[in-house]
């Protein structure tokens, strides 16, 4: 008897000890997410090492299509040769002149050497394990570090996913300042074909904020759900067994309903940010990418011409199918980051990035990125940090900082759409900031 109580004190002990542990692990997780998953790194083989391909198939499994080219390992070619097999709709770079982007001063090329890494991992490293394919950060405008693996090139126009509807939200934000939109218009009113769906009673606010309460099932898995759906209309996917059930993108978004009241709290949901490039179509007056092109892609002094995803229609993926090479994804970039300014012109308002600037509600918005985050007119905000980020799965990242002067731009093909190695890609991210904040401006 004195035994089983003795044998029973040990285990109730040990599982207090595992208790402790996990809940102490947990905590420095929580903590210290980047750290946590430097230690997950894994890269994944070039395309090159997979023998990847595009062309006709040979019928040894390394084909890149159109029905495979969203999934691991044939995403790692597919993502800069996307219009070898999707339909897409070009835009003009319009200049032959492009805008330069000077290297930075050898005083701050220097710090680099001082950035504060998780792990004490090199930032090659890093780049590699996020399956990163193009990485470039600047400071003040100037190039600090620019890298490029996995075969892409300066001219390789890569996809930029979600990130796509950051540039979306401006356009919108410049019709509301030209009074061709009211943010507290219905959607039905200006898009009067989604009457009877989700977006009827929802404000043009609720769409730029991500805030439209519908039914949408994110089941990938599942070919009738709404998220398979909308890829399949969206002409990102074929259709499983050629049988559409909507022949167009606007198709798709008529059919969708009305969950809960509007404006309450944040859903992201790729629709939503395509209803709001019917929107800008609408009341534009022109196709959505055409105006990207003469508002802003046009202006920026860009090196190469740029692409966009569309469906049978030729209406253009606004939120996520924009295709651009790393340098000029960067010009996009230090558009916002100086305030609309760029290329010797204010080509975006400086009041709609001081507004966006501020960000929305962050009660509305979940945590993930810190208790002061928010989303605003399709950005990620957090105000009290200074920060602006435009995020896209498999690995796309827009970071701007206004205290250091530092912007990032990351293209990659990580086998997932989304996971940890996020938390690492925005470790470095902070680590730049908080190397670069320590340094004048003007130095």
């Amino acid at each position: 008897m004195h035994k089983r109580a003795n044998w029973k004190i040990r285990l109730r002990w040990a599982s207090l000890s595992l208790i402790v542990t996990i809940g102490i692990l947990l905590l420095w997780v929580y903590q210290k997410p980047g750290q946590f998953a430097g230690m997950l790194l894994d890269p994944s083989p070039t395309a090159a090492e997979l023998n990847l391909y595009i062309g006709p198939d040979k019928q040894d499994g390394n084909a890149v299509t159109w029905a495979n080219w969203m999934q691991a390992p044939f995403n790692r070619l597919a993502f800069r040769r996307i219009s070898d097999f999707l339909n897409t709709v070009p835009i003009s770079r319009v200049s032959d002149k492009a805008a330069s982007l000077e290297t930075a001063p050898l005083n701050q090329t220097a710090l680099l050497n001082d950035l504060d890494l998780p792990n004490d991992l090199s930032l090659d490293v890093i780049l590699k394990g996020t399956d990163t394919d193009a990485f470039i950060a600047l400071k003040d405008g100037k190039v600090l570090v620019e890298h490029y693996f996995n075969g892409q090139r300066p001219e390789s126009k890569h996809i930029m996913m979600s990130v796509t509807k950051s540039f979306t939200g401006i356009i919108a934000e410049m019709m509301i300042l030209e009074g061709l939109l009211d943010e507290n218009e219905l959607i039905g009113n200006i898009v009067p074909e989604l009457e009877n769906t989700a977006f009827a009673d929802a404000t043009l606010r609720n769409v730029l904020d991500m805030e439209v309460s519908m039914v949408f099932d994110e089941t990938y898995a599942d070919p009738s759900s709404d998220i398979s759906q909308f890829i399949y209309a969206s002409g990102l996917l074929p259709w499983p067994d050629d049988q559409a059930e909507f022949d167009s993108l606007y198709g798709f978004l008529s059919s969708l309903k009305k969950k809960d009241a509007h404006g309450r709290e944040f859903q992201y949901t790729t629709a939503t940010t395509e209803v709001l490039g019917w929107v800008i179509t609408k009341r534009g007056g022109k196709p959505f990418q055409q105006q990207f092109e003469e508002r802003i892609y046009g202006r920026i002094g860009a090196e190469y011409d740029a692409y966009f995803a569309a469906d049978t229609q030729n209406v253009a993926v606004a939120g996520g199918g924009l295709s651009v090479t790393l340098r000029d994804m960067a010009r996009l970039v230090l558009l916002v980051a100086n305030d609309g300014f760029w290329n010797g012109q204010q080509i975006v308002p400086q009041a709609i990035i001081q507004k966006i600037k501020q960000g929305g509600d962050p009660s509305h918005f979940p945590d993930f990125l810190g208790e002061s985050a928010s989303y605003k007119s399709q950005w990620y905000v957090d105000a009290a940090q200074g920060t602006l980020r435009a995020l896209g799965i498999h690995g796309q990242e827009i970071f701007i900082d206004s205290v250091s002067g530092i912007v990032i731009v990351q293209q990659s093909s990580h086998p997932d759409a989304v996971g940890m190695y996020s938390f690492l890609s925005w470790a470095l991210q902070d680590a730049f900031a908080k190397t670069y904040s320590k340094t004048p401006l003007n130095e």
